[in-house]
């Protein structure tokens, strides 16, 4: 946790002697971890003299060094879970039918990882106070349950339910900043997870268990940011695992076993991209990446007004490679972030890859810029990152933007609001004076700096 205490004088803020020891320790085990994985995936991509298990045993205790700051960040949270739910848990099932090359794409996702990391998450700053209001709890409760009851409209059901859960996040926030009391923290918390189960259990039709995932994990990395609870993330992470077998088993059953889990859709980014590797099969246009660039930026612009809106990676990778014969044509599969630029770039996929890493750190510094005080809005795109590893930029353009495209004005918009009681209250003799006894702000933002509360342990 990083501690910033205020200079006399001048208002500005150093980091303590104990930040600095703790900055140099996490260089020192991300360049570890960055050297284990590059060294697994050229043994395992291009050597072939890395025994699989022995790889991912390897690359998971990388993983682990490589983001000490998990359950404090959000983002190295978000890429612990993503490490262990979409790339380890598939090993299981791998197992039973050999599957090469595994760990070089496991590999790959810590390197990528600890690059968005690294320049992804600055160093905290100074902030505003954050506003907050009597009002909070009432507005998380009906912006979840207006998602839901607008659930049942096809036109508004994308919208709805992730807008609700975006904006409820705010207030869950608002909570925190008002109080360190543990009550309305975890019935702030509590009401997610009701909502959100209710949800899972009554409107879900059974696919997208990353969704689920991502729509749990956001209030939960928000409550630990404020210290309600401190979060082992490798316990969180298995459990996440867990979560997601008992979804696969509900939606599939258990008549194949373990070996079931190396066939569903959460093992296929790690097959398919085995699958591109060593076919070099690729899309009949290679100038098509563009498009899915395109669909990063622009995938929540309705079909109906773009007639030409290029299809998903997955949509495209059916048609060329295996064809429609036996399936729908809303049939398609996720081929993960590097089997896409892989399948369009057979002999340049590194380089849109790294391009991808600069955008996303882009995206994310300009969101903590854009959303400070409020952690909300930054939560929010992250725990969508799971998407976009798992099923390229188009799936996770599909999520994050109606997220994103309603808590972005809605911030500034509380934030203004914020500001101009601040100013009332500012008045000599306003009745609206705050209470000089408590401090309910918190003073930065970015990096992995939260504010200190005394909490639980999970």
């Amino acid at each position: 946790m990083t501690d910033l205490a205020r200079l006399p004088g001048d208002g500005r803020y150093e980091l303590s002697l104990q930040d600095h020891v703790d900055a140099s320790a996490r260089t020192v085990r991300r360049a570890a971890a960055l050297l284990l994985c590059t060294v697994v995936f050229f043994l395992s991509a291009y050597a072939g003299l890395l025994n699989d298990y022995l790889g991912v045993a390897i690359v998971t205790g990388a993983l682990v060094l490589g983001f000490p700051a998990a359950g404090r960040s959000s983002l190295a949270s978000v890429i612990v879970v993503t490490g262990f739910a979409i790339f380890a848990m598939p090993f299981i099932g791998l197992v039973y039918v050999g599957e090469l090359l595994y760990t070089a794409w496991f590999a790959l996702f810590v390197i990528f990882s600890i690059v968005l990391d690294v320049y992804g998450d600055p160093p905290p700053r100074p902030a505003a106070p954050l506003g907050h209001g009597n009002a909070d709890m009432m507005f998380i409760v009906a912006y979840l349950v207006l998602g839901l009851i607008l659930w049942g409209d096809e036109g508004l059901r994308q919208i709805s339910f992730y807008a609700g859960w975006a904006l409820a996040l705010v207030h869950l926030e608002r909570i925190h900043a008002r109080t360190t009391a543990m009550l309305p923290r975890v019935m702030g918390l509590m009401i997610y997870v009701a909502v959100i189960g209710y949800f899972a259990a009554v409107l879900w039709g059974g696919g997208g268990r990353i969704v689920q995932l991502s729509f749990m994990l956001a209030p939960i990395l928000l409550t630990a940011y404020y210290r309600t609870f401190r979060l082992n993330i490798i316990v969180f992470a298995l459990a996440a695992v867990g979560l997601s077998f008992i979804g696969r088993v509900l939606r599939f059953g258990w008549s194949d076993g373990l070996q079931g889990l190396s066939v569903d859709s959460g093992a296929s980014p790690i097959t398919i991209t085995s699958y591109l590797w060593e076919t070099k099969a690729q899309s009949l246009s290679i100038g098509s990446i563009v498009d899915q660039w395109a669909l990063l930026f622009l995938n929540w612009f309705p079909r109906e007004l773009w007639p030409n809106k290029p299809l998903g990676v997955g949509t495209t990778f059916v048609d060329v490679v295996f064809g429609r014969a036996g399936v729908s044509a809303e049939h398609n599969l996720a081929i993960g972030i590097f089997g896409e630029h892989m399948f369009f770039l057979p002999h340049a996929w590194i380089v849109s890859v790294a391009l991808l890493a600069g955008v996303i750190i882009l995206m994310r510094r300009a969101l903590i810029r854009v959303g400070a005080p409020y952690r909300a809005p930054v939560i929010a795109f992250d725990v969508w990152l799971m998407t976009l590893f798992w099923g390229g930029m188009a799936a996770f353009a599909a999520r994050v933007w109606f997220a994103l495209i309603p808590i972005i004005p809605y911030v500034m918009l509380i934030r203004w609001l914020d500001r101009r009681k601040r100013l009332v209250q500012e008045v000599p003799g306003s009745a609206g004076a705050p209470d000089n006894g408590r401090d309910t702000s918190i003073e930065v933002t970015g990096g992995d700096a939260s504010p200190t509360t005394r909490g639980l342990t999970l």
